[in-house]
């Protein structure tokens, strides 16, 4: 993330560019999750919830 974060807010602001990385950030763990067992619900507010702080972080 570190080396995508810079080009990314340069070309856009840091909403859309923390919605990709978030996305990407969220796909990364959905492995993860599955493997401890979690329901999809929990997946999907687990992916939404890191694609949030992602945002933020970016925002900030």
């Amino acid at each position: 993330m570190g080396y995508a974060v810079d080009p990314m807010q340069d070309r856009w602001n840091a909403l859309p560019a923390g919605l990709m990385m978030g996305a990407v950030w969220g796909i990364w763990h959905v492995v993860p999750y599955m493997q401890a067992h979690h329901t999809a619900c929990r997946i999907l507010w687990q992916c939404l919830f890191t694609v949030e702080a992602r945002v933020l972080m970016l925002a900030v």
